[in-house]
């Protein structure tokens, strides 16, 4: 459902977030999705958290959005915050993560290990 929100919207980063208000997850829509994200991928906040314990909770829980290939202004829109807040976040998870380049690639590697791929 989320996706398909998101779907056909021009993002612009640019424009303040009530602008996309509609598109905003409440508290409840987004306990949704990390139950769901934790349901299809088990174990994931566990081993992002044991892997990079500097991560606060907020931290993993932004990097399920990576996980499902959303990026920094979908993110904003969806927790009703500004682009800024979450560039600022994405580069300090970078910097947590020893300076990788590519949340989605290491987000994506770890959900691959929770699920006991490892390719």
């Amino acid at each position: 459902h989320i996706l398909s929100e998101l779907q056909g919207e021009n993002i612009t980063v640019g424009l303040r977030c009530p602008a996309y208000e509609k598109l905003a997850l409440s508290i409840e829509q987004q306990q949704q999705f990390w139950k769901a994200v934790d349901y299809y991928f088990p174990h994931f906040f566990n081993i992002l958290a044991k892997q990079y314990p500097r991560l606060t909770t907020s931290d993993v829980r932004y990097a399920c959005f990576y996980l499902l290939d959303i990026n920094d202004g979908q993110i904003a829109v969806l927790m009703g915050v500004s682009y800024q807040s979450v560039w600022k976040r994405s580069k300090k998870m970078k910097e947590i993560m020893d300076g990788v380049n590519d949340l989605f690639l290491v987000v994506k590697s770890i959900a691959k290990t929770s699920l006991g791929l490892f390719i």
